[in-house]
């Protein structure tokens, strides 16, 4: 009858052993999907700061490259306004000779270049 008691002993020890082992896995893996879970949240909250400071950037750069458009529509606009109001002299009027016959004088072998220069007065 002893020997069946040191037996039974032996098997609780065993089913205690594995009882432990269980918890520990169990706890171990609890652990562990809280930890996954941190670390999903923190990535999460890192991936929306680099979004908003992203977007506050461009937003800032859009700012800029808009103020820069306004400012050369106002120029634009300033430039056409005044080459309107202005008037060539008649004199000019009558010698100037038309662009079509410019255009008719040139050869393929002699092309010319034709532009126009602003700042020549």
């Amino acid at each position: 009858m002893e020997a069946e008691q040191i037996k039974a002993m032996q098997l609780m020890d065993q089913v205690r052993a594995e009882a432990a082992r269980m918890v520990d896995k169990t706890e171990i893996v609890r652990q562990s999907r809280l930890r996954a879970d941190q670390i999903i949240a923190e990535a999460q909250t890192k991936a929306r700061q680099i979004i908003n400071q992203s977007e506050d950037f461009i937003d800032g750069k859009l700012a800029g490259f808009e103020i820069v458009l306004e400012r050369l529509i106002k120029t634009t606009h300033s430039g056409r306004e005044r080459l309107s109001s202005q008037s060539l002299p008649s004199a000019l009027l009558e010698n100037a000779t038309p662009v079509e016959d410019y255009a008719a004088e040139a050869t393929d072998e002699e092309p010319r270049d034709f532009f126009f220069d602003q700042d020549v007065n």
